[in-house]
């Protein structure tokens, strides 16, 4: 019985790729801190301090300013095509960020910070400026229902710092976005390794056909 090298090499390659997936999956730790964390409302308010996480929803309020037309928040795209074996992508190219005032029932008006690097998620996502395959602006307007996980940085005022967490929609639609996000990445995994386990073992084990001289 002889190894068949190619099955071998073709069923490891993909499956080191779902290495790569299962890393990324550990990395993303929203999920664990929006279970974890405190629901910010009236009744926990009183009793948060400085390094603890909250979870919260809310509305953004009209009093924040425009940083790029009508958004308060938005990140500009633009689209690089595939080149030498890579995939063509939307890369962000500048940011349009503030510090946001949001406001929520029982709670004194407060204020998040986003990540350096942050891309705007939910389904209340605008797009404009769109110029297909080349350029596009992603943006979220005031007045927009906002849900986080966010770790407190000031007490008086209230201060959160969102990370990369910050989604539109009700803390619902974000425990929904958190729960599809793992099973995708479940799936993805299911999907590269059962095959690859399949052309590993048929590498290793499959008798060949080996034709007479």
């Amino acid at each position: 019985m002889k190894k068949d090298y190619l099955l071998i090499i073709g069923g490891l390659v993909p499956l080191l790729f779902s290495l790569f997936v299962l890393n990324y999956f550990l990395k993303d730790d929203r999920k664990d801190l929006f279970e974890s964390a405190k629901l910010l409302d009236s009744k926990s308010y009183p009793n948060i301090k400085e390094g603890d996480f909250v979870k919260f929803s809310g509305i953004l309020s009209q009093k924040n300013s425009f940083v790029k037309d009508k958004y308060v928040l938005a990140v500009k795209e633009k689209f690089v095509k595939g080149q030498n074996g890579k995939r063509s992508d939307w890369f962000r190219e500048e940011f349009y960020f503030q510090t946001l005032f949001v406001e929520s029932s029982g709670v004194p008006t407060f204020e998040i910070n986003v990540a350096n690097d942050y891309l705007p998620c939910g389904n209340e996502v605008q797009i404009s400026d769109s110029i297909p395959k080349k350029s596009r602006v992603l943006g979220i307007i005031s007045g927009v229902n906002v849900s986080a996980v966010g770790r407190v940085t000031s007490i008086n005022p209230l201060r959160l710092d969102t990370g990369h967490s910050l989604c539109t929609g009700s803390i619902e639609d974000y425990d929904s976005y958190l729960r599809k996000k793992n099973l995708g990445y479940l799936f993805i995994l299911i999907c590269i390794a059962l095959p690859s386990l399949g052309l590993i073992y048929f590498g290793f084990f499959k008798e060949r056909k080996i034709k007479p001289e």
